[in-house]
């Protein structure tokens, strides 16, 4: 899976039911911004690739924060591509209070 302007493969690894990215999608504020399980990374919420919400993971695992497993997994990577625009104000708010 490639995402246009954006230098990142997903592996879909469909034997396991695992969805492994790098920097879409993570679980740290600065991809949260403290509201939900799993958000999309700043600079794609915009446009949020649209080609992972073909994915229906039982394992969900990234580059920032820990993975999502089990019944969770699905419906946290649909929040963060559903939210993605909704959430930039919050998440926008909260980029002075990260610890990087």
């Amino acid at each position: 899976m490639r995402f246009p302007g954006w230098k990142e493969t997903a592996l879909w690894w469909p034997e396991h039911d695992a969805l492994i990215v790098a920097e879409v999608v993570g679980r740290n504020d600065l991809y949260t911004g403290g509201g939900t399980a799993v958000g999309m990374h700043p600079m794609l919420r915009a446009l949020p690739p649209r080609g992972l919400r073909s994915y229906s993971p039982r394992h969900l695992l990234m580059g920032h924060g820990a993975g999502v497993h089990g019944a969770a997994a699905t419906p946290a990577l649909r929040q963060a591509h559903q939210r993605a625009r909704r959430d930039i104000p919050r998440v926008l708010k909260g980029l002075p209070s990260l610890r990087w």
